[in-house]
């Protein structure tokens, strides 16, 4: 319902190199512009700016892979790491969320040959998702400001994982 023209603009850039039998390496890169005209609030009838929520200026993201070949398996090794500028987390407030930068890790045995089960095979694969255990807070209100303040809701905390996958 926002008046004129509401603009979003951007470019997004990836790259992925093959740089060695079993190691690759991407990136990416995007920007993002957005504004919408101030807009009537249809419930308090006041003139009021209008964001795009969750939607950073700049994210950047960057990979490696690894598979290296033993005699009965693969062993495979990833890192990524992604960084997210602060943006607005609610439609009607300028306040915003914390800039975000995760770093993730997983290694894997795969592809174990089952023996007396053709083509059966056996992944094996430990991760831990925000490897550094950085903390930011991923969406801020201050809608209770004159009472509690800000609240905020913080990202996950370091995870760790193992998976299992046995594919036929």
């Amino acid at each position: 319902n926002a008046p004129g023209v509401t603009k979003i603009t951007g470019l997004e850039l990836e790259a992925e190199a093959n740089l060695a039998p079993g190691l690759n390496v991407s990136g990416s890169y995007a920007y993002t512009f957005t504004k919408i005209p101030p807009t009537l609030n249809p419930f308090n009838n006041i003139i009021q700016p209008v964001f795009i929520v969750f939607t950073p200026r700049n994210a950047y993201s960057a990979a490696i892979d690894y598979t290296y070949p033993v005699d009965f398996a693969a062993i495979r090794l990833h890192l990524d790491a992604n960084y997210a500028d602060a943006t607005q987390t609610f439609d009607q407030e300028s306040i915003t969320n914390d800039a975000s930068f995760v770093v993730n890790a997983r290694i894997g045995l795969a592809d174990i040959a089952l023996q007396g089960h053709d083509g059966t095979t056996l992944d094996i694969g430990f991760w831990v998702r925000n490897l550094a255990d950085n903390t930011f807070v991923y969406r801020r209100d201050p809608a209770n400001r004159s009472t509690l303040g800000d609240y905020g809701n913080f990202n996950m905390p370091r995870t760790f994982g193992l998976e299992v996958k046995v594919g036929l």
